[in-house]
């Protein structure tokens, strides 16, 4: 499993190897929504699913990243050539209804 963005690393052939490509692509105020929930739980400690002494913080940068920085042009332009050129196995989530749907296993999702 590959979990986040990390295009610079073998992103075509990690697209063609995986059984299935799942783009969450949540709006910015839900990202910063979660994002903010998650640092008032978790401040100051380590998230189980960190790496230890990786406490959890937030800072103007990583705020810019989920409302901004991380939602350009360019990468619009790559998770859309994903779906076009791996579209029998990419499914797009774009809320939570959806994926609890998808988590259930009740409902499919056309890309």
């Amino acid at each position: 499993m590959i979990d986040g963005n990390y295009n610079a690393l073998s992103y075509e052939r990690r697209c063609e190897e995986a059984d299935v490509i799942i783009q969450m692509l949540f709006g910015r105020l839900d990202c910063l929504s979660r994002c903010l929930r998650r640092y008032r739980i978790n401040r100051g400690h380590n998230r189980p699913d960190m790496t230890k002494g990786c406490d959890e913080k937030i800072d103007w940068e990583f705020i810019r990243w989920i409302l901004w920085d991380g939602r350009t042009r360019q990468r619009r332009d790559l998770y859309r050539n994903t779906r076009s050129q791996f579209h029998e196995k990419v499914i797009v989530i774009r809320d939570q209804r959806q994926l609890d749907c998808y988590l259930r296993g009740s409902c499919p999702f056309p890309s």
